[in-house]
């Protein structure tokens, strides 16, 4: 094989490992929108269940225990309830999903958490288990992320470590920055001071590195209004402007998306506190009015 051949060959070899490994990753993008899917209806069909329905799910549970799917469909009922009997069912669940399904979809979702203000022995319960899962899974991002939802409320420290280590894993997963980006933003949102400012710092990073990650106009357009408010809080009048105005005009090609009224009310509010700031009252009354005036988001 000459030098021209072998050049084509070692072309040919690479473009076939890079469209294998795309096609893997679409593959497994795939299977994980399908899983999720799948997981949403079980939810939804368990919302419907009635008391007799419930029951026999149960007694069907004691002697198949590892069906995910009864159980993901029993939270879906009892998520509904807050009295104690329903409550601490639903417990029972998701200890159980934590030590026996830590990657499963149904482990991340809200259904599967559990609120130390109603139940504090059964948060403690699973807060072990999950550090026990995340120890014994280092390498699993899905574990990971699980975890990191189930603190995402209550423990933020521990949500964030989680988070880090799925990020060190997945380095092109735009996921992980975007959890991360979004978990310092609501923690700018509760803190003040150089704390507030130092957590808007670390939203912007994790932010736009999300944004780097995912191409789509929409994500970008889904973040912009966060990062015109994480700039502000970080002192950067400058970005803070630039995303602003961007997420003002993006608005116009987006009136039917979702996040439409937060748009137009994050870019007016951000603008109309930069301008406040500036001593520029009547174009700070302009903007805030504006922003008053959004149409809402889901």
């Amino acid at each position: 094989m000459n030098a021209l051949n072998l050049r084509a060959y070692s072309i040919d070899r690479v473009t076939t490992v890079v469209l294998t490994l795309l096609s893997l990753c679409l593959i497994a993008w795939a299977e994980e929108v399908e899983l999720r899917i799948e997981t949403d209806r079980q939810l939804e069909s368990g919302r419907v269940l009635d008391a007799d329905q419930v029951n026999r799910l149960e007694i069907q549970l004691v002697t198949t225990p590892t069906d995910i799917e009864t159980r993901t469909r029993l939270l879906g009922y009892y998520f509904q309830f807050e009295d104690e009997k329903e409550t601490r069912a639903r417990a029972r669940h998701i200890i159980w999903i934590i030590e026996n399904a830590p990657s499963s979809v149904i482990a991340g979702l809200p259904e599967a958490s559990l609120d130390p203000s109603i139940d504090q022995n059964a948060y403690k319960s699973g807060s072990h288990l999950w550090e026990q899962q995340v120890q014994g899974h280092p390498d699993d991002p899905a574990v990971l992320g699980n975890a990191a939802q189930y603190f995402w409320a209550h423990d933020r420290a521990r949500a964030e470590m989680a988070l880090k280590k799925a990020a060190e894993l997945e380095p092109r997963n735009t996921r992980w920055f975007l959890k991360l980006g979004l978990l310092k933003f609501n923690q700018m949102r509760a803190t003040e001071g150089a704390q507030r400012v130092a957590s808007a710092k670390e939203a912007i990073q994790y932010l736009e590195q999300s944004v780097a990650l995912d191409a789509r106009p929409e994500a970008r357009f889904n973040l912009l209004g966060s990062l015109a408010q994480a700039a502000y809080e970080a002192g950067d009048s400058e970005k803070a402007r630039c995303f602003a105005n961007e997420v003002l005009d993006d608005a116009a090609k987006y009136r039917d998306h979702w996040n439409y009224g937060n748009a137009i009310y994050e870019g007016h509010l951000v603008l109309g506190m930069l301008a406040l700031s500036s001593g520029d009252t009547e174009a700070a009354k302009s903007h805030l009015l504006a922003s008053g005036k959004s149409p809402g988001s889901p």
